[in-house]
């Protein structure tokens, strides 16, 4: 969706009409309305289903409302009982048809709350909320990116950027999953007293560290446990820096440890010319799985002896969170909150620079599976006592619950 379509949304919101009056809303629970730009398999659609998941649902009543159609984190959220609304396939005309559906449905029983994720949800949700009848409701920006320089990105999401920095302050309050994304987005002149930091959260209900499952997910890679196993979870973006990760193998490979690279993630395929050139010119044919967009990305962890990051931008990286909650090593580049996540479980090593990569997980090879085993140990029991999932859907509902106190007041 470009820069133009997100003002065409926020200046043609659809009108009030009088004949059409709210019922009255429910007293038990609060409705929270979340709109996104799209559902896929991204970071900030799956924090939203965790979060859907995890909200108290003697307060909260949500629903969805995304910009996009389809979508596998979509199925996922409705298949939890929570509604969504999507447009039934692409293009401006299906969207406009969702948005005035969306308007009548909000006029006749209105959300208590309206929350945005992503720039264009969060312009969309201030949008739709200022055409509510009988006032508008709360509404909560979540912004789930770094902005290191804007040269990073592409022109129309600076515009865009720019143009949410302008009208910024028609949120009641901006969350960002880290501070590092809090001190970019204000010095890009979003409204710096709305700020609320509240990290990404990682379930740790799940049992780790089961030989069967290490055994299974090795075995289907071709890869013995003399081998270790370096892996990497991410779509295929520039950001994610995929060719210094690969470099970095290339690297190991050089000097002399068996080692194979493992890589899932939108676009990480043999479909990708791109990546797929860059794996046959380092002569890693034999070194790298290249396995692909997966659902099941909880039952490739167990195999990983070191899950890596290699991107050169990141706000709060989820795969980190991940791999840490299953219990596995990370070495990361200095980007985001990634430093804050890892601290002392893992490494941390500049950003561009392969040979550092490979050198900070050449230390862990060498520290042996006892070593990497209890640094997993320690990096899940920093999930569980910092960021677990149930911790942080406790923030949003304290957050929510103050905005919804201070309506009440008025």
């Amino acid at each position: 969706m470009s820069t133009e379509h997100a003002v065409a949304i926020r200046r043609s919101a659809p009108p009030t009409r009088t004949e059409e009056r709210p019922l009255a809303r429910p007293q038990s629970r609060a409705r929270v309305a979340h709109v996104i730009t799209g559902l896929g398999m991204g970071g900030a659609e799956r924090m939203l289903q965790r979060l859907l998941g995890m909200l108290d649902a003697d307060r909260f009543e949500c629903e969805v409302l995304s910009l996009t159609p389809g979508g596998r984190v979509g199925d996922e959220i409705r298949a939890g009982a929570v509604p969504v609304r999507a447009p039934a396939r692409p293009g401006l005309a299906a969207l406009a048809q969702t948005l005035a559906g969306t308007a009548r449905a909000w006029r006749r029983r209105p959300p208590d709350l309206v929350q945005g994720w992503l720039a264009h949800g969060n312009l969309t949700a201030s949008a739709m909320a200022r055409a509510m009848p009988g006032g508008r409701p709360p509404v909560v920006w979540n912004v789930r990116q770094a902005i290191y320089a804007l040269e990073y990105e592409r022109a129309s999401t600076a515009r865009l950027l720019r143009l949410a920095a302008r009208v910024s302050r028609s949120a009641d309050r901006i969350i960002y999953n880290s501070s590092t994304a809090a001190r970019h987005h204000a010095a890009l002149g979003f409204a710096p007293e709305l700020a609320a930091v509240v990290p990404n959260g990682f379930e740790t209900d799940a049992s780790c560290g089961d030989p069967r499952d290490r055994a299974a997910a090795r075995h289907a890679w071709g890869v013995d446990d003399a081998t270790l196993v370096v892996g990497i979870v991410a779509r295929y973006h520039r950001h994610k820096d995929h060719p210094t990760f690969l470099r970095a193998i290339r690297t190991l490979v050089d000097r002399g440890m068996p080692v194979v690279g493992i890589a899932a993630g939108a676009g990480i395929d043999g479909q990708n010319a791109e990546l797929a050139a860059l794996v046959s010119s380092l002569g890693l044919a034999t070194r790298v799985r290249l396995l692909g967009d997966r659902p099941d990305v909880a039952r490739l962890y167990p195999g990983f002896d070191v899950a890596c990051l290699s991107s050169i931008t990141e706000s709060f990286p989820n795969a980190l969170g991940e791999a840490m909650a299953a219990g596995v090593p990370c070495v990361a580049t200095n980007v985001g909150a990634a430093a804050e996540l890892i601290a002392d479980t893992g490494r941390v090593v500049p950003p561009g620079d392969p040979v550092a990569l490979a050198g900070a997980i050449a230390e862990l090879a060498d520290a042996g599976p006892l070593a990497r085993a209890e640094l997993g140990r320690q990096a899940r029991d920093r999930i569980e006592s910092s960021f677990s999932l149930r911790a942080v859907a406790r923030r949003y509902e304290t957050l929510y619950a103050e905005l919804l106190a201070d309506v009440a007041e008025r």
